[in-house]
């Protein structure tokens, strides 16, 4: 797990999205436009940045469901989270396990669509007592 997701899910979106962009500066992005968004918006700037920009990009290079269903948890866009995470199922290429247990997904836990998501990959059900924790 990237360091930037870890401070996210423990609620510290500064030092979140400072990793976030020492990472991306790896690929030689600009970090200027991320750092605009986020000033203005928080997470949800960000997503709605990166997510058209990994499409674009999708068409030179293969771009993994799981991570812009990623970016859209970031950006509360839950929805849109579904659709491509069940898009990637359906392509063959979710790491599902996972899902029933890194804390990216417990928004999405109470969720119909979600559920039936893990049950289609024969997982484990989520406890409902589960469901409140991380929210």
């Amino acid at each position: 797990m990237l360091l930037y997701r870890i401070y996210y899910l423990l609620g510290d979106m500064r030092s979140s999205f400072h990793h976030f962009v020492e990472w991306r500066k790896i690929y030689n992005k600009n970090p200027e436009v991320l750092n605009n968004a986020f000033a203005e918006s928080g997470w949800k700037g960000v997503s709605q940045i990166m997510i058209p920009s990994l499409l674009e990009e999708s068409k030179k290079r293969y771009i993994w469901p799981l991570t812009l269903a990623e970016y859209c948890m970031v950006g509360r866009e839950y929805d849109e989270a579904l659709e491509y995470l069940e898009a990637g199922f359906d392509a063959g290429n979710l790491n599902g396990p996972f899902l029933a247990i890194d804390l990216t997904w417990k928004p999405l836990y109470d969720d119909d669509r979600f559920q039936a998501l893990i049950r289609e990959m024969e997982l484990p059900p989520i406890p409902k007592s589960q469901y409140a924790l991380g929210k």
